[in-house]
This record gives C-alpha cells, structure tokens and sequence, in this order.
C-alpha cells in the first residue's frame, strides 16, 4: 500500500495536488498542543482514502473524529529518545554530578514570565551567581522582554548584557531565532547538580511536556519545573520520580504564578545549600524513559500491522528539528 505524509505542523491546512484514493493518507501533528481543526478535517470527509491521525498523546484528552484512525504518540518523549539514542546527535551523561556547585537553567524563548522572568527573579535572589544560564535577545522579542520585566531601558539593557548568552555555544540557524529544538546540545551543561527546567507553558489546563524535560531525565538530572500546574503529578503517573521528598515548598499544585515561582525559588535555594542522593531517582527515570521509547516503537510497528502495512516510524513521525542548530 502508498502512502502520503502531510505535516500539519510545516505545511498547515494546504494538501497539495490529488492524491490517488487508494493511497492511506497520515496526517501528522505533533509539535504542537493542538489538534487539526474542524475545517481541516472536513476536506477528507468525501475522500476515499483510509486516514491515520498520528497525534501528540497530550491530545487524547480531545474528542476525535470517528471517522479517522488515531495514532497516539508520546512525541516529545520519542523524539528525543530517537535523537539523541538512535542517531546518536548529541553525548548523554551517564551518571548525576552530585558535586557540581551549579544549577542549569535555559530560557529558550525568553518572553516568557517563566523565562526571562524567572531568570531576573533568581539574580534577585542572588542565585545567578550559581547558575549556568542561557538568554537570546534580539530585535522581534526585546520589546516584549522589557515588558515582562517592567523596567526602565537602562536596566533592561544591564540585565541583557549580563546574562544574554548561549552556553553550549549553539549555532542559531539566522540571527533573528531566539529557539531550538533543544538537540544538539553541549553535554557539558548536565553536569551541573539541577535543571531549573523552563517548560512551554505555565497555564494550560492539561500539561504539556517537552524534550526540556525529557533531556534532562535522559541525562540523569535532578529537576525543578516552572511549567503547568501538575505537571509533576502527570510524570509521577507516567512512573517518573519528581524528588518530592527534598522539596521545602511544595509548587506543583499552586496555581497562582507567583506564588509558584517563590516556592520554586526557594527549593532552588535549599536544594544548592543541601546534600542530597538522587542517584537511585535519576537512574530510574533515565530507565523508565528508555523503556517507554520503545514502548512507542512497539506501538507504531504493531498499528502498521494492523492495518496491513510496514513503514518506518521516521518516514511518517519526523523528529528532525524544522530549525536545525549547530554545535
């Protein structure tokens, strides 16, 4: 049987040209927490053509279609298994540094409260000082930044010629990008005691979990997460430890932001002034991870299967970054 591949993330709502009946037809979307829409969906009702949906395993909270076969994958989760494991793109640690000194907090897309908002929070807690951070300001999302912050021009622009850095010494692939994929990546970062992850969102009603956090637990990392609220709880029910037991305020369930953020600021405080052994914790995510990548794999071989085809996951799900980096 052909087939046909149409990205919803790259190409959005266009299908290009005619596409013969008998063709099965999968439609991808999975970089974003979303689902295509109604209108979208529409255009295949009077198609002959057997449909896949291959979504992002986030969206199963979403009513779907009867009409469409549904894939669900753990992208992000797969991603960076596939990656980094399978095409082996970056390094990975192979045990925590529990000696290091040092916190790892990346902002990616810095306009964000729990980005660039975070990281001025923690220089104003005097933590900076123990953080290996990233910041890219630019031209499209400074304005925005100062905003954020609330400043005047003279102290945002003391913050951005402190901490405006990219610590892995990436390759953005134009001026103007301010985000990666997150792959490659300068193992060298996870060698630090914790990751203050800085996931995508602070506010969605269910949590949406990246390779942020996904990188981390495959480099055997300790972690923090400024992200939604019950994100912890959602890894806790995929079998992940959240280290809740080190924890001096609680911050997964507070749903008002800034008092998230205090709680996180001072667990990031108690946890660089306190000794603790996550040894058996971060080896156990990094296991469970491994386990459930390959629990997709299985999935998407046995889906082919069933419906009497054998492609290859990487001809279908694409895990290479639309915005490659260089390291």
């Amino acid at each position: 049987m052909s087939y046909h591949v149409h990205d919803y993330f790259t190409s959005g709502p266009d299908i290009v040209g005619e596409i013969n009946p008998t063709t099965r037809i999968f439609v991808v979307c999975v970089w974003e927490a979303l689902v295509p829409d109604q209108e979208f969906l529409a255009r295949f009702y009077s198609k002959p053509n057997p449909i896949t949906l291959v979504l992002n395993s986030w969206a199963k909270h979403i009513p779907i279609d009867k009409r469409f076969d549904v894939f669900y994958i753990d992208f992000f989760l797969w991603r960076t298994y596939n990656e980094i494991v399978n095409k082996q793109k970056s390094f990975v640690n192979n045990s925590w540094n529990a000696e290091s000194k040092q916190f790892l907090f990346l902002t990616g897309k810095p306009e964000k409260e729990h980005r660039i908002g975070l990281l001025y929070s923690l220089e104003q807690q005097g933590l900076t000082s123990r953080c290996v951070s990233s910041l890219f300001i630019n031209e499209l999302n400074q304005d925005t930044c100062r905003q954020i912050l609330g400043v005047d021009d003279k102290e945002f622009q003391r913050f951005v010629n402190k901490f405006n850095n990219s610590p892995d010494f990436v390759g953005l692939p134009t001026a103007a990008s301010v985000h990666y994929g997150g792959i490659p990546y300068n193992v060298n970062l996870f060698q630090t005691k914790f990751r203050l992850i800085s996931e995508t969102h602070i506010n969605s009603a269910s949590p949406w979990i990246t390779e942020k956090t996904w990188i981390t637990i495959l480099n055997q990392q300790p972690f923090l997460i400024a992200g939604d609220v019950r994100t912890c709880r959602k890894l806790n029910s995929f079998g992940y430890k959240t280290f809740d037991s080190a924890l001096c305020c609680v911050y997964d369930t507070v749903a008002n932001w800034p008092q998230r953020k205090t709680a996180l600021l001072k667990n990031v405080e108690q946890w660089l002034d306190t000794e603790y052994n996550f040894s058996a914790d971060v080896k156990h995510n990094y296991n469970t991870l491994i386990q459930q990548a390959k629990n997709n794999l299985t999935n998407w071989n046995n889906y082919c299967k069933s419906i009497g085809v054998e492609i290859d996951i990487d001809s279908v799900i694409d895990t290479t970054d639309p915005q490659p980096a260089t390291i």
